[in-house]
């Protein structure tokens, strides 16, 4: 499947909500759409500014981009990693990312009707993947 369409947005609080997490961390929510009419989701941080950097800069290296398999995931990852050079190895470029990153993850899930959970055990036995891949492992089994 070929992605058609990414979005990033920064929700609107339509009532004060108080001291939620989601509002406190800058929490984004990022859309990606495929040819085929799959859709994936993903949450990351950074506010205003990382809806900029993926909206502006990143979805240029995303749309038209194959999304099949774990190893596409992988390569999109490195790919746009090296694309946000310009905005620094950490910070906003890495929260923006992540975002994406999630949301490929629950589009191939929806995709291959998996669960993102068991995807990524199935990329732990391989033992292949980003450190990252593992750390959301780790987090979604405690």
């Amino acid at each position: 499947m070929k992605i058609t369409d990414v979005k990033a947005i920064y929700p609107k609080w339509s009532h004060q909500l108080g001291k939620v997490w989601q509002k406190c961390f800058w929490q984004i929510v990022v859309r990606i759409d495929t040819d085929i009419g799959v859709i994936g989701y993903g949450y990351g941080g950074g506010g205003e500014p990382s809806v900029l950097v993926i909206n502006n800069h990143l979805r240029h290296h995303l749309v038209g981009v194959e999304v099949s398999n774990v190893d596409d995931i992988r390569k999109i990852w490195d790919a746009l990693y090296f694309a946000a050079l310009p905005y620094g190895r950490s910070g906003i470029a890495l929260m923006a990312i992540s975002g994406i990153d999630l949301a490929l993850w629950d589009l191939l899930g929806h995709a291959e009707k998996n669960q993102c959970m068991t995807l990524l055990v199935l990329e732990q036995k391989n033992k292949s993947g980003h450190m990252l891949h593992v750390l959301i492992l780790s987090w979604l089994v405690i």
